[in-house]
């Protein structure tokens, strides 16, 4: 299940910044919390273990009879109430391994601040960007929503790549009409809107699968 405090929302990195050191304290609190509990689960189960292989013992005894280690451990993987702690051990590393795992994910999540922290400083959240198009307070893109919500952003960014210049300050049409071969002008046109056409296509979502 998916921590609902992982996901970061870019339009209010502060807040984010805000929480991060809470989130992540409780998180390390948590995992103190399991791993005690997995040390005494540990320690109970080595305690009736004692107690019981010394009832055995006992037992076979008042029956004159000899037992040996190995048949004292099969008792015990046969014992109902053994089986019963170690179950109860074996839940306790599980919550342990969980609780370590949401210490490194939020150890992950203020790395992932850190850069998303990065791209605000260069600008990239100003420049309209129709992939990835965030409304103020949602930390989700719905993908049904892309394309409605991404119409203006793609003519802004269409505009601009019309009017783009090379280096030399030319714009892509003074560029082709400076080319005097008919052949290579429109190898030229061709390779151009090729590219812009791969810029301007919204690329696929991968969604990747979560383990359960």
């Amino acid at each position: 299940m998916l921590n609902e405090n992982l996901p970061i929302d870019p339009s209010q990195l502060d807040e984010e910044w805000l929480q991060q050191p809470l989130l992540f304290d409780e998180a390390q609190q948590e995992a103190a919390d399991c791993l005690k509990a997995r040390d005494q689960a540990k320690d109970e189960l080595e305690q009736f273990e004692a107690e019981r292989s010394n009832f055995y013992r006992s037992d076979a005894e008042k029956q004159s009879k000899k037992i040996t280690e190995k048949a004292l451990l099969e008792m015990l993987l046969l014992d109902p109430d053994v089986k019963i702690k170690r179950s109860e051990l074996n839940e306790a590393n599980y919550q342990l391994n969980l609780a370590n795992n949401t210490v490194r994910t939020f150890d992950m999540r203020k790395s992932a601040l850190a850069k998303l922290t990065d791209l605000w400083i260069s600008n990239y959240f100003s420049t309209p960007n129709p992939n990835h198009l965030v409304e103020e307070g949602k930390r989700y893109i719905k993908a049904t929503d892309i394309d409605a919500k991404s119409a203006e952003a793609t003519e802004k960014l269409n505009e601009r790549k019309k009017a783009r210049t090379t280096k030399d300050g030319k714009t892509k049409e003074e560029v082709l009409a400076s080319i005097k071969n008919p052949e290579t002008r429109e190898a030229a046109k061709v390779a151009i809107e090729k590219e812009e056409a791969q810029e301007t296509e919204p690329k696929p979502r991968v969604r990747r699968s979560r383990r359960s």
